[in-house]
């Protein structure tokens, strides 16, 4: 158990929710429930840092279909988010009286878990009335975005393009695998608060059962080992996929640069000037230009100047930026910018050109997007 956090919010589907907050593995407590065209509220909802919110719902199959929330905890965190995710259950429910009940919600929260099925959900248009196909939703941030699932089943033109699916019903009244459970964590609405709590999954998942998973993971690597035929998938990389289990297996994947934008901010007019003895409010913005890229762990690790600031008689630099060290950025996220305050100190320097250069540390760049596949094996079947 870590600490205990208070969430409110509003939320909006199109047609119903029901929400829910759970572990990771499964809800415990319904604590709202939505029911079209109303939005409904989320006041003084307890939760613990190491909890998930979950948002159960589904469409009439009629006319648009779609989800949008604003949640505000230490942070504000709307639709849109890229921590959100999605599971679609495929158990249609059309109406207000045939709810999911909790015992159906946690057995697809658990599929959903153990076979690592939860997706990014479909993002359509702001909240803020100038696209289709949503009127804007009073009462919720006009940044947030409109949220659903796309099955794949409906072949017409995508978000942003008319008809808008998967915003849209499938013609003949058929849903995109509804239900459909959204969630996020409670963690994300309290970055600071919750950042030193050790989360863990339930007892069972994480622990002893993990050791456990780990011993019979050697068993059967060491059974596929000792079969005498190893046939290799047609689709292989052959460059890349050498003999499983040997050292040639494994290499570094060549990955494009990818970096985020740099902006430098100052002047408070059009005629403004950095002079030999001035004060000037700088600002460095960074900005994440990637739909599927998030930048975590984002740190200026030092800001330099060149040529090297020669002292003052007093003992203190002619030119230095302050801070110089050590800002954080934390997370990126995707399409977003982020700035940053420094004051830029001239005490005497010498008219001339300088350099300002912020080195940067990025711990993980994550991958939003999911990759599906197959792979094909050829198999021959002799005569007995």
């Amino acid at each position: 158990m870590c600490r205990e956090v208070i969430i409110n919010g509003t939320i909006w589907c199109d047609d119903h929710t029901d929400v829910y907050v759970g572990s990771p593995e499964k809800v415990r407590n319904l604590v709202q429930s939505q029911n079209h065209p109303r939005t409904a509220a989320l006041r003084e909802i307890k939760a613990d840092c190491c909890d998930f919110l979950y948002f159960v719902c589904w469409s009439n199959d009629l006319g648009e279909n779609g989800f949008i929330a604003q949640l505000d905890g230490e942070i504000r965190i709307t639709t849109g988010d890229p921590q959100w995710q999605v599971y679609a259950t495929s158990s249609d429910k059309d109406f207000a009286n045939t709810r999911p009940p909790e015992t159906e919600v946690n057995l697809f929260i658990k599929k959903a878990t153990c076979e690592n099925a939860w997706q990014y959900p479909k993002v359509g248009q702001k909240n803020d009335g100038s696209d289709k196909p949503f009127v804007s939703i009073s009462g919720i941030d006009v940044n947030a975005n409109f949220f659903w699932y796309d099955s794949g089943r409906d072949t017409r033109n995508r978000y942003p393009s008319a008809p808008y699916v998967p915003f849209v019903e499938i013609p003949g009244g058929s849903s995109h695998d509804e239900f459909l459970i959204f969630r996020i964590p409670v963690s994300a609405l309290y970055p600071e608060g919750c950042h030193d709590c050790d989360c863990c999954k339930d007892e069972g998942c994480c622990g002893t059962c993990s050791s456990e998973r780990s011993e019979q993971e050697i068993v059967v690597s060491d059974r596929a080992k000792g079969k005498s035929f190893t046939i290799n998938a047609k689709g292989n990389n052959s460059r890349r996929c050498k003999d499983a289990y040997s050292d040639e297996s494994c290499s570094f994947v060549d990955i494009p640069k990818i970096e985020p934008c740099f902006h430098l901010h100052w002047g408070d007019a059009s005629g403004d000037k950095i002079e030999e003895h001035d004060t000037e409010i700088v600002y460095l913005t960074i900005c994440n230009p990637y739909q599927n890229i998030q930048f975590k762990g984002l740190t200026i690790t030092q800001v330099l100047i060149t040529p090297t600031s020669p002292l003052t008689p007093s003992g203190e630099l002619a030119m230095q930026i302050v801070p110089d060290k050590l800002i954080h950025f934390e997370c990126l996220e995707n399409c977003t910018c982020l700035s940053r305050e420094f004051t830029l100190l001239t005490r005497g320097i010498n008219a001339g050109s300088y350099e300002l250069s912020f080195e940067y540390c990025v711990e993980e760049v994550l991958i939003l997007n999911e990759k599906t596949g197959k792979s094909d094996f050829d198999i021959e079947v002799v005569a007995s």
